[in-house]
């Protein structure tokens, strides 16, 4: 049996939201086989956003309402983060979570300051942050 799974956003979906409720189901039963460490769970940032993306956008849930399920998730010890650290993930939806900026901006605002580097956008987001821009 394998025991590692990469998790796709339907699952993270009918998981959260329970339009769904045998998926729903399907879905817990998935995370409590993670949190009993008989799987080990991997995501994608590219999941977490298109989650936040189609709670917000499609399902017209406040962002309030389910960023810290998602963090709960994501401290789960058998969830992994592919190529980023959960606790810089964590610290990413609670900027989310608190500012007006949507969640790839955010992501690239971190990556910017955590490499001294500036952004090049066209986006009024950032005016209202500690982000250095590139003046197009």
């Amino acid at each position: 049996m394998i025991n590692n799974v990469v998790i796709d956003t339907n699952i993270l979906i009918r998981y959260l939201h329970k339009d769904n409720l045998a998926m729903h189901k399907k879905a817990k039963r998935l995370f409590i086989s993670i949190g009993k460490r008989e799987l080990v769970g991997y995501l994608t940032i590219l999941t977490i956003h298109e989650t936040i993306y189609i709670l917000k956008n499609v399902y017209h849930i406040d962002k309030k309402l389910f960023i810290e399920k998602i963090k709960q998730i994501i401290r789960l010890k058998n969830i992994e983060i592919f190529n980023y650290p959960k606790a810089t993930l964590e610290t990413l939806l609670e900027k989310y979570e608190s500012m007006n900026v949507d969640f790839p901006d955010i992501v690239n605002m971190n990556h910017a300051i955590e490499n001294n580097m500036c952004v090049a956008t066209f986006d009024k987001d950032y005016k209202n942050t500690k982000t250095k821009l590139y003046s197009l």
